[in-house]
């Protein structure tokens, strides 16, 4: 989990974060895998929330996360979901499923991208 962690944050470094002129010339793969990261850090961002305020953000803003094209849903307890459309995919990470769940694959074709 660790290492998933270390390379997602590796690409999200490495990788520039596409500009609207890249998003045109991008695949609906590679748009859907860059959102898959997006959201999967989003979640990132909310989980660390819940952990250090006993609760979960009312809005992804209050979590530090401005993208506006993330839809967030906090629900009982500890529950949320983090969603985007990229494309033509309901990109959605649902946290009662392991936080690598969402990922499926996105850093190995944002990497394969970059090269």
């Amino acid at each position: 989990m660790l290492g998933a962690v270390a390379a997602i944050c590796a690409a999200a470094w490495l990788v520039p974060y596409p500009t609207s002129a890249d998003d045109a010339a991008s695949t609906p793969v590679v748009q859907a895998a860059s959102a898959r990261i997006t959201v999967f850090l989003a979640a990132s961002k909310v989980r660390d929330f819940r952990t250090r305020h006993t609760r979960l953000p009312a809005t992804l803003a209050e979590a530090g996360i401005t993208d506006a094209s993330l839809e967030y849903a906090a629900g009982r307890d500890t529950l949320f979901t983090v969603r985007t459309l990229a494309g033509g995919e309901q990109i959605v990470y649902d946290s009662r499923q392991p936080p690598h769940s969402v990922l499926r694959g996105a850093v190995a074709i944002v990497e394969g991208r970059g090269r």
